[in-house]
């Protein structure tokens, strides 16, 4: 049983004001009649701490934003001047995709040992390092482990903030404050777009990254004055001991060679090549006993807590939830990588601009939505129907469209993108415990990540193959001469390497490039399909507050019932 002071630590945080002295009940039945059975009610407003704090994380996902989308832009420069390879190139984006997956999980786990506050500016710091180690980069080598770091500490950012805004936050809210970093995110996407192409027309491509640090000193500032934590009891060794350790390793090196495989595949060698294969293989065999270890072996036989509990998926509602997640987060990558390089080619690459920022836009009032009206699988529905009316369309998109045509053409996609967002999150979680929701906050920010880091292979294999089939039958039909080849693993410069070319060959080049990118949007429109499919099987659990203290997670005492503590002053 809570405490009185625990009540009036949670009431303070959030807004609400405790009706009687008897702790909320825990209950898994999730039914329409007990919805309202709430021990708290709103009471605004929130405190001055709560709107410092939940602004440090909206700095901090601009921030990430803004790294996110710069290397595509700032690439050639890179590449020319530290006399790199095509492939040194792509791995410096790959390695920090790859850590910012993998890493992620490892904050999970030191989290329970350390505290949210200690990670999470152990993350920012992380990113701020490693942006200088970039920016001061003098070889391929050096810029491809910065990147690396670099992931390392996004990953965390993006884990914490939405761990904390987890245990902040009460369920019915959340799409609100989820859709309000969606904005943030958004507004860092177009600011980073337009920053790196004007610093590197200007100066040098490294001062984009000597930028984060400035970034990101606000939100270290302000987590240090406003967000403390009392002193966690009990032995260290005992918080060590319940870290499942060894499923976190087990995990991470899975998922890294898994992917690995996939990023490699088609960029750096051959998809059937053992440098392939035999880390997807291994990979996934790890990812079997992972989850036979979660299962089996970390309640038997250790005292660790399951790092991914399988309780997760138990329910149709949190599975579907985390399958949309997965699903439309390769949607997403597809659509930024290689929507980029159809305008880029066609030398339109401003008109991403304003459908990443109606997504966001959407996701935001999309979440706004779902906090007054407390349903979400209507979203999911709906996003489905435009994500997969979308695609179908970009399937006829060819080179000579006009940029009317280019901008109007991602309006169903955008605004279908945008409503998932905050649906698959509050999918996710409502249905789980309340003392679960930490770790279903941190396995959708995981599975959201992973599915970008297959949403790029998958579009490049697509991509690839069909851009090797165009070129061989435009050779042997002598519309492209020999000296003019230009194979998939050179495809993304292709707007660069056409310019001086015959009229002819470029334009061959340009239908070419259209052409095999609307064979990706025939996968993603099944793709989309399916979440349409999984938004009409989810089951309508409605969203409560009530247990809502339960996963506050900043303090814990070992040996007692005491739920984790989380103070803000």
């Amino acid at each position: 049983m809570q405490s009185p002071i625990y009540d009036l630590t949670f009431a303070a945080l959030h807004g609400f004001v405790p009706l009687d002295d008897e702790p909320p009940s825990i209950s898994t039945d999730r039914t329409s009649e007990d919805v309202s059975d709430t021990k708290y009610q709103t009471q605004p407003p929130r405190s001055k701490s709560f709107w410092w704090i939940f602004g440090s994380f909206c700095l901090s996902e601009f921030a990430r934003a803004v790294d996110a989308v710069i290397l595509p832009v700032i690439l050639p420069g890179i590449v020319v001047d530290l006399a790199a390879t095509t492939t040194q190139g792509y791995m410096s984006g790959s390695s920090f995709l790859l850590c910012q997956t993998i890493f992620q999980q490892v904050y999970a786990g030191l989290s329970q040992v350390l505290g949210n506050k200690t990670c999470m500016i152990a993350a920012l710091l992380i990113f701020a390092g490693a942006s200088v180690l970039t920016g001061l980069a003098k070889t391929p080598v050096w810029i491809i482990g910065a990147r690396a770091l670099q992931g390392a500490g996004a990953g965390g950012m993006d884990l914490m903030c939405n761990l904390i805004t987890t245990d902040m936050v009460p369920l019915t809210r959340r799409g609100k404050y989820s859709g309000l970093l969606q904005l943030f995110g958004a507004a860092g996407m177009v600011a980073g777009m337009i920053f790196a192409s004007g610093i590197e027309a200007k100066l040098s491509w490294r001062w984009v990254f000597f930028v984060n640090p400035f970034l990101v000193a606000a939100p270290l500032i302000i987590l240090t004055i406003f967000f403390h934590s009392k002193p966690r009891k009990g032995d260290i060794r005992t918080h060590l001991k319940t870290v499942d350790w060894s499923g976190m390793l087990l995990v991470s090196l899975s998922c890294a060679s898994v992917l690995y495989g996939f990023l490699a595949g088609g960029a750096i060698y051959p998809w059937g090549s053992a440098h392939v294969l035999v880390p997807i293989v291994l990979g996934t065999i790890g990812v079997v006993l992972f989850i036979l270890h979660q299962a089996f072996f970390v309640q038997r036989y250790t005292s660790a807590e399951t790092l991914i509990p399988l309780r997760l998926f138990k329910h149709r509602t949190s599975a579907t939830g985390y399958a949309v997640t997965v699903l439309h987060s390769i949607l997403l990558a597809a659509f930024v990588n290689f929507f980029f390089i159809y305008l880029s080619v066609l030398k339109t690459s401003l008109t991403l601009l304003p459908s990443s920022c109606l997504t966001f836009t959407c996701a935001a009032i999309a979440g706004v939505v779902t906090g007054r009206i407390k349903r979400y699988r209507i979203f999911v529905v709906i996003g489905g129907v435009l994500l997969t009316a979308g695609y179908a369309t970009f399937i006829h998109l060819r080179e000579n469209a006009s940029r009317v045509e280019q901008l109007f053409i991602q309006l169903p996609f955008a605004l279908g993108a945008g409503v998932v967002l905050p649906a698959r999150l509050l999918a996710t979680q409502a249905a789980q415990h309340p003392q679960d929701m930490p770790q279903a906050a941190a396995t959708m920010t995981f599975l959201f990540n992973l599915g970008q880091c297959f949403g790029i292979p998958i579009g490049a294999a697509t991509y690839q193959w069909e851009w090797d089939r165009l070129v061989k039958k435009d050779v042997a039909s002598g519309l492209i001469p020999t000296q003019y080849i230009i194979t998939s693993h050179d495809a993304e410069e292709s707007g660069e390497l056409i310019k001086e070319w015959p009229k002819a060959v470029s334009d061959a080049y340009r239908h070419i490039m259209a052409v095999s990118i609307s064979k990706l949007w025939i996968v993603t429109t099944v793709i989309s399909g399916v979440i349409l499919l999984l938004g009409i099987l989810m089951k309508e659990v409605p969203l409560r507050d009530r247990g809502e203290p339960e996963p506050l997670r900043e303090e814990k005492d070992f040996g007692n019932d005491d739920t984790d503590r989380l103070i803000i002053s």
